[in-house]
């Protein structure tokens, strides 16, 4: 179970265990969806067979992305797309469009500093509809999505 406040839990996953046994067994997950740039807590909770169960001790554990999409604006977008991108280094990203089936219809690079940035992209050359905005760092992917309208 995860939490944002070490007090209101919710689940994340669940594992069948393996029954009893005479052996040490050994569980392992993984989080792709900590909260990010503050503090997730964990804890396990054990159901035995009959219901009964029990949680194990809390623990804080610290998540950042390299980069992460803040905000994206107007949506929907007539002409210029504003993106603000928080940013652990200063580096340069990738920034790609993607149509509603998959396709890169846009492209473009630029270098970011440490912190907040804010980025536009022309998107009026696009047909109306919805797409995915993706910026890649070296370490890692970040997507939005958007609508598009024509003039």
């Amino acid at each position: 179970e995860r939490s944002l406040d070490g007090i209101n839990f919710l689940p994340i996953q669940k594992i069948n265990g393996a029954g009893n046994s005479n052996q040490e067994l050994s569980y392992t997950e993984r989080d792709d969806l900590p909260y990010l740039n503050g503090v997730s807590y964990y804890r396990l909770k054990q159901v035995d067979f009959d219901g009964v169960f029990s949680y194990s001790t809390i623990r804080a554990l610290s998540a950042e992305r390299d980069i992460d999409i803040l905000s994206l604006y107007p949506n929907p977008v007539i002409g210029n797309l504003t993106y603000t991108i928080n940013s652990s280094t200063a580096k340069e990203v990738k920034t790609n469009i993607f149509n509603s089936i998959g396709q890169i219809v846009l492209s473009s690079s630029n270098y970011i500093d440490k912190g907040i940035n804010e980025l536009q992209i022309n998107v009026s050359n696009l047909n109306s509809g919805q797409y995915v905005i993706e910026v890649l760092s070296d370490t890692h992917i970040a997507h939005k999505s958007f609508i598009n309208r024509e003039f």
